[in-house]
């Protein structure tokens, strides 16, 4: 059903029950949520049994009756990187789960239970959307915890706090409070300036700090031990080949210094696939003849 909704520039019709916040207007969504009458015990309990017994209007009403909880739980977590129409959904999908999870029998009022969902939810959501680079959710509880403790003793103070200062407040290690402390708030552009007081753009940027100029040449001692090595174990099987499938091995293994031994040695390691061990000998190859050149 559509209901109408008069606000400062005119009358705006508003989508039914089934409304969220990102149909029609935000504001007339809001309207429409404080507008909505709040459900007693015994309706909680009478329509929590009904949709634990698979009511779906049972469930859609206690779900309507609550959308203000959400709201409330919402508002709190404002300013974390999400606009507040993504957090009120994502309140609603907790608030969904909670009618489903819902036990009317266990006594409390459903609004106590239903706000450990919606906050979970929120809290979830921010920690996975509301940043570039992805914190854990304890990490997020953290800096949340630690900013509310700087503003409190800032307050009483005057003055911004030390870490150890935090850390007693709290009751947290100091080592973790120096760690979450050092976290970045917001990324940093790959193309901003480097020891710049006034901001200005040129000079050494953070890319060309973070770029390793000595990676893009191979170093040529290594890459020459690398092809002797890998040179010395093609050999005998290199001169068979090139000498024609019809002649003899004594003639490869003289033309090489190879023994026949080593010679058969080398052709039945040819005939595979490389192996594991060839690739960490070749590795280890490498690495010795990187430490003689540096």
């Amino acid at each position: 059903m559509k209901e109408k909704v008069r606000s400062g520039k005119g009358t705006t019709t508003a989508r039914g029950d089934g409304d969220r916040p990102g149909e029609g207007t935000f504001d007339a969504y809001l309207s429409r949520v404080g507008r909505r009458p709040l459900l007693s015990h015994e309706e909680e309990i009478r329509l929590g049994r009904a949709a634990r017994s698979g009511c779906r209007r049972s469930r859609h009403l206690m779900a309507e009756s609550n959308l203000r909880l959400v709201v409330a739980v919402a508002k709190k977590f404002r300013n974390r990187g999400l606009p507040f129409e993504d957090l009120i959904q994502e309140g609603n999908v907790g608030l969904l789960k909670a009618v489903d999870e819902f036990d009317p029998d266990m006594g409390f009022r459903f609004s106590t239970y239903a706000t450990w969902w919606i906050r979970q939810a929120v809290q979830r959501s921010v920690a996975d959307k509301g940043r570039a680079i992805r914190l854990p959710v304890y990490l997020t509880e953290r800096v949340k915890k630690l900013h509310a403790a700087r503003t409190e003793l800032i307050s009483r103070t005057g003055r911004k706090p030390e870490p150890s200062e935090l850390a007693g407040h709290l009751g947290m290690d100091l080592e973790d409070v120096e760690d979450t402390l050092a976290l970045p708030t917001e990324p940093t552009s790959l193309d901003a300036p480097v020891g710049a007081e006034d901001g200005t753009r040129g000079g050494t940027t953070v890319v060309q700090m973070l770029a390793d100029r000595a990676d893009e040449v191979p170093i040529p001692e290594v890459t020459g031990e690398f092809r002797t090595s890998a040179g010395r174990s093609r050999r005998p099987s290199s001169a068979w080949r090139t000498s024609g499938s019809g002649s003899s091995w004594s003639c490869a293994t003289a033309s090489t210094g190879a023994t026949p031994g080593s010679f058969r040695r080398s052709r039945r390691r040819s005939a595979r696939p490389v192996s594991m061990s060839v690739v960490c000998n070749a590795r280890a190859t490498t690495s010795s003849g990187a430490n003689r050149a540096t």
